[in-house]
């Protein structure tokens, strides 16, 4: 089945209606304060790089007459300003970052908008402006897939015009302008292409464009004076192979890291059997924390690198089937070709990026063998000082058993002792009147002992010492065992009286008005001569009478 212009247009105009609606764009209103400049003083700009004939010599046949292509370049403050531009080729307007990667691009919301309204730009182009601007840090590595619209295609199919818009992600070298030790930076580009077969001329706008995208841009338009026939597909060919160029440094800068860290993990000395000879383990847990750094780069890395694959592939499959007017005798295989060297290199990268993974992954495992086997040896000796307190600790214990029984000796010698001193004071305090002078007095120096010269003799009532004594001594012994355990039991004994007593203190009101409520509805009854006690009387009577009896 044949299908006819109209019907094609009518499917393009679908989905030009789809576009303005999609919801990828959704969020753009309310993201602009972050992604455009302020309109104030003039700050907005954009660059522009034109390839333009003078008015005067407009040229009837341009195949020949590109020698009289003039470049120029400019700036663009202000929306009217674009009403104003030269009759041109080809057309590049850059709109670059303001201060770094993470700042507001150079346009605003108006003029951004004058831009895409002047040219009629496909709305899609705010889905990949919305990955600039001002961001705390980056998350989205991976950009919009490329986005192709044929417009006023030919009959036989291929398109003669359209316009597409990619974007994709390239390293940069800082060379020590950024503070750390990490020198790269990851940065950004869209790339957006409308060319227009019927008036012969093509526009190109870029969203943070670096110097070497500017320069083939340059260098492309400056080519336009020796010859027309370039197929508009070259420039996205040498683009975005260009932005591949940097990643193998970044991949050797990463490699060089995770290298060091595996080496030194591997030549750790982890063979000492004292702590002393541990002390200068070489790893640690900040290790696991750069590998764990390492290990995002690589996997950002691979995203931004499939992405690139994607975009590729689809730029070779789209240039594949495209023709122009001017292009229809020029061999698209060199294009393809680069196209295809460009996605080989990508792919190549991608295999790198998934070694050093593993690499990552193979040296966070032998740093957590590492630290493990360390812990392990640090809980090894804990355990043989724990062992060796323990040790101590018995003989302490032992030691402190045998000081027990030598106080318990002593104790016991004293309760003895303490009795028969007592009594002795006592009876000779009441034989006769103390003697401050003298020294303590003792059982010798009672009544009950006669010293004389050559002997001394006991009295007939020595019993009565010894009867006190051994009483005395009796009470105390008992006293010393009977104190220990009386104590705690009266103690627990006063307690639980208390909490008693504290209870029955907060009862009688709610017992007086028990009594009442019963004494009222008894009032009201069919024996009016019976009048029930309250229950607080009852309890107070027969507390009494408890009281009494005891």
């Amino acid at each position: 089945m044949v299908t006819t212009r109209s019907q094609t247009a009518g499917v393009d105009e679908m989905i030009q209606f789809y576009d303005e609606k999609a919801s990828a764009i959704a969020e753009f209103d309310g993201q602009t304060s972050r992604i455009f400049q302020s309109d104030e003083n003039d700050k907005a700009w954009l660059d522009l790089c034109t390839a333009s004939w003078p008015e005067a010599s407009w040229p009837t046949n341009t195949r020949f007459a590109t020698s009289q292509l003039k470049v120029e370049f400019s700036k663009i403050h202000h929306g009217e300003e674009l009403d104003r531009l030269p009759n041109f080729t080809e057309a590049a307007f850059f709109a670059q970052s303001t201060l770094n990667s993470f700042s507001r691009i150079s346009p605003s919301k108006e003029l951004f908008d004058a831009l895409t309204t002047k040219f009629n730009v496909t709305p899609r182009l705010r889905e990949f402006a919305m990955s600039f601007g001002i961001k705390r840090r980056e998350v989205d590595f991976g950009p919009p897939t490329l986005r192709f619209r044929a417009v006023n295609p030919a009959e036989d199919g291929h398109a003669t015009s359209f316009e597409c818009i990619y974007g994709f992600r390239y390293a940069f070298n800082t060379n020590g302008e950024r503070p750390g030790d990490n020198t790269w930076s990851i940065r950004q580009t869209a790339v957006y292409q409308k060319f227009d077969a019927k008036e012969e001329h093509c526009i190109w706008i870029f969203l943070g464009a670096s110097r070497e995208t500017k320069s083939i841009l340059q260098e492309n338009f400056q080519r336009r004076a020796h010859g027309f026939a370039l197929n508009p597909c070259l420039l996205h060919a040498m683009i975005i192979e260009n932005s591949l160029g940097q990643w193998r440094w970044y991949i050797i800068d990463l490699a060089e890291r995770v290298r060091s860290m595996t080496q030194r993990f591997a030549l750790s000395d982890i063979s000492a059997t004292t702590p002393e000879e541990r002390v200068n383990i070489s790893v640690s847990f900040a290790d696991r924390q750069r590998l764990k750094s390492l290990e995002d780069d690589i996997l950002n890395l691979h995203i931004m690198l499939q992405s690139t694959a994607q975009t590729i592939t689809s730029l070779k499959s789209h240039c594949s089937t495209m023709t122009t007017t001017h292009a229809r005798s020029i061999d698209q295989t060199p294009i393809l070709n680069l196209l295809t060297e460009a996605l080989n290199q990508a792919n190549a990268y991608l295999v790198k990026a998934e070694v050093l993974r593993k690499q990552v992954k193979g040296a966070t495992t032998l740093l957590t063998d590492i630290l493990t086997y360390d812990n392990a040896f640090v809980l090894k000796v804990l355990a043989e000082e724990a062992r060796i307190d323990n040790v101590a600790m018995v003989r302490l214990s032992a030691q402190a058993a045998e000081d027990s029984s030598a106080i318990r000796i002593i104790t016991i010698i004293t309760v003895i002792f303490l009795p028969a001193t007592v009594v002795s004071v006592s009876l000779y305090l009441l034989s006769a009147p103390p003697k401050l002078t003298e020294s303590m007095q003792s059982f010798f120096s009672t009544q009950f002992v006669h010293i004389e010269v050559d002997s001394f003799r006991l009295s007939k009532s020595t019993w009565i010492y010894f009867a006190v004594t051994a009483v005395l001594t009796l009470i105390t012994i008992g006293s010393w065992a009977w104190l220990p355990k009386f104590i705690p039991r009266m103690a627990t004994y006063l307690t639980e009286t208390w909490h008693r007593t504290t209870k029955l203190n907060r009862r009688p009101r709610a017992l007086e008005t028990k009594s009442e409520d019963m004494m009222s509805s008894w009032q009201y009854g069919s024996t009016p001569s019976f009048r029930p006690q309250p229950v607080l009387s009852r309890l107070e009577n027969r507390t009494m009478r408890d009281t009494a009896t005891v």
